[in-house]
């Protein structure tokens, strides 16, 4: 990872192969305190820029701030966040340490964690629906939807580090959600037996929000690191992950 390494610029014990997106704004090195782009730690590229949403400062959590109505970061559209070759799907995983103000009820405007899904460009969607947390995949050439949810609401004013992994299998049960290191996903999301798999659109991917005018699904609370895998992380990845860097989050157990 050159002199973008994750371990080089953070010292923590995070997972870093297939690592192809870390934005995390307690490192000057992502983010340098002022300005309004968030640096790729994984890479030199990739970076994101940051549209309203406001750094705490430096402080045991030092998180971006979004306030539900207009703050997002948009990561623009890179083949390297397609895991598609438009004919098979390729694994990923996505993580993000969250901390959410507000939950939205309103199944038309669910709260965005990292999505690259738009009005008629679908990808990919990691969110927050009706309290609950759901990992989807779109067939936009079949429209389908596809996918795993944890049947349970998640709560505000608390700090959680949310995981999910795909293994490209088009199937239901190649999707896992993790929470606080812990496997949680217990109910498919429309597992349609007619999925045929992703196919490469040109939308963007965002961090707190989806890309629709009519539907921005936006999120209203605070993000720590955010990470993108090429890869599926193992339970005890994710497991690793969680206990490299809960103590900055007061979960210490």
């Amino acid at each position: 990872m050159g002199s973008f390494g994750v371990i080089s610029q953070t010292g923590n014990n995070t997972q870093t192969e297939g690592l192809v997106f870390y934005v995390d704004p307690a490192y000057k090195k992502s983010y340098p305190r002022s300005g309004t782009t968030t640096f790729n730690l994984a890479s030199g590229s990739l970076d994101g820029t940051i549209n309203g949403a406001t750094w705490d400062g430096i402080n045991p959590t030092s998180s971006f701030n979004f306030d539900g109505t207009d703050d997002f970061v948009d990561c623009t559209d890179n083949d390297i966040f397609s895991f598609t070759d438009d004919s098979n799907d390729f694994p990923y995983t996505f993580s993000a340490w969250i901390y959410v103000d507000s939950l939205s009820t309103d199944s038309n405007q669910p709260n965005t964690i990292i999505s690259k899904y738009a009005t008629s460009a679908n990808e990919w969607w990691f969110l927050i629906e009706n309290k609950k947390l759901v990992i989807i995949n779109y067939d936009q050439s079949n429209p389908t939807i596809i996918g795993r949810k944890y049947n349970t609401d998640l709560v505000i004013n608390t700090w959680y580090y949310v995981a999910a992994t795909y293994d490209g299998s088009k199937n239901v049960s190649g999707f896992k959600l993790y929470l606080n290191g812990t496997r949680v996903d217990d109910t498919d999301y429309n597992g349609n037996t007619t999925y045929g798999g992703m196919q490469n659109q040109t939308t963007n991917v965002y961090i707190g929000k989806r890309d629709r005018s009519d539907r921005l699904s936006l999120f209203n609370g605070q993000t720590g690191p955010i990470n993108v895998y090429n890869r599926v992380l193992s339970a005890g990845d994710v497991l690793q992950n969680y206990n490299a860097q809960k103590g900055r989050f007061g979960l210490w157990k």
